[in-house]
């Protein structure tokens, strides 16, 4: 995607309006948020911003900084992210459409899911009075995948596996293949928590299938460190891809990119201070807190225990211990398990 100017296309198409050209910028930037360029991302929500800041009480202004807040955190930028933030929500702000309302409110609370602020979000989601016995509805998708996001931060993984349940069979219904994605990776989530691995193992599987097929791509930038030992485990312990190599690597690549790089070069910072593992020390780290002895890890990934024996040392070594469950403690420590 290259940075074409918003006038350049507002004058070929014949618009003389500053909205239209602020709403471009913007709808640009979510395209690259959802492909997981973020610097990218950050271009056009500041040129939306900037269009339309003459006018605070443009939706197109709170929208531009409410995003700008989001790829802000993700960067570590934590006090550029809260003004942002602030910036957003205490302009005067009263939009005539409930659709654009309730979009404005899934954004702020993704925003506090990723600043760990779960009560906060969890207080706004209470707002929101969603219907979780009867039917659901369509208009309402993001909201119900933003909350059972919210319920398995909250380790309440039970309730959204039961919530994620209804909600595959309502993307299915109705052909929604990006939610669908999400929800498969979500409900993959939930059911490893549960303890039903193979289902998870496949339900990931199938959610990387529909992706690669699809092209819809995978939320890695809020969902990166709830996926990330899965998609390294699969990769380790099996040799029957349902997808192939080439996207795998593609995922985990684009994951290191996010969590990696330093936020002076405007890539993500998830996880800063996480000790950049190998993928198959990742796995193998991921197999030892499911409490497999080291033979049992080195039949799962077809290597000699001696060579397990290697990784592990290497393992302590980068996490700054001496033990097993030292390791296990320190990696969950920095999230780099998921239980």
């Amino acid at each position: 995607m290259n940075h074409l100017s918003g006038f350049d296309v507002a004058k070929e198409y014949e618009w003389d309006g500053l909205s239209n050209i602020a709403w471009l910028h913007l709808a640009r930037g979510d395209i690259a948020y959802q492909k997981n360029a973020l610097s990218e991302a950050q271009i056009y929500f500041s040129q939306a911003c900037q269009v339309s800041q003459d006018d605070i009480r443009n939706t197109i202004y709170n929208f531009s900084q409410l995003r700008l807040a989001l790829i802000y955190l993700l960067q570590g930028e934590f006090d550029l992210a809260n003004q942002h933030y602030q910036t957003a929500t205490k302009s005067p702000y009263n939009p005539p459409l409930t659709p654009i309302i309730s979009h404005f409110t899934v954004l702020q609370v993704r925003f506090l899911m990723l600043n760990n602020k779960l009560d906060d979000a969890e207080h706004m989601m209470d707002q929101w009075e969603l219907p979780l016995d009867g039917d659901i509805e369509p208009l309402q998708r993001q909201e119900y995948l933003t909350f059972a996001h919210g319920l398995l931060l909250r380790q309440q993984t039970r309730a959204a596996a039961s919530l994620l349940t209804k909600l595959l069979l309502m993307f299915e219904k109705y052909n929604l293949t990006e939610c669908m994605v999400r929800a498969l990776i979500l409900q993959s989530v939930a059911q490893y928590g549960i303890g039903n691995s193979k289902h998870s193992d496949q339900l990931l599987k199938t959610a990387l299938t529909l992706s690669e097929s699809t092209q819809v791509t995978i939320p890695l930038i809020e969902y990166a460190n709830l996926i990330h030992q899965r998609l390294l485990h699969m990769m380790a312990a099996s040799d029957e891809k349902t997808v192939s190599a080439a996207y795998f690597q593609k995922l985990v690549d684009a994951y290191h990119l996010l969590a990696g790089q330093d936020k002076n070069k405007s890539a993500t910072q998830i996880t800063p201070t996480v000790p950049l593992l190998r993928p198959k020390e990742q796995a193998i780290l991921q197999l030892l807190a499911a409490g497999l002895s080291n033979k049992e890890i080195a039949e799962k990934i077809f290597v000699s225990p001696n060579t397990i024996k290697t990784h592990l040392r290497h393992i302590y070594e980068k996490l700054q211990v001496k033990s097993r469950s030292a390791a296990i403690l320190k990696a969950s420590q920095l999230k780099l398990i998921i239980r």
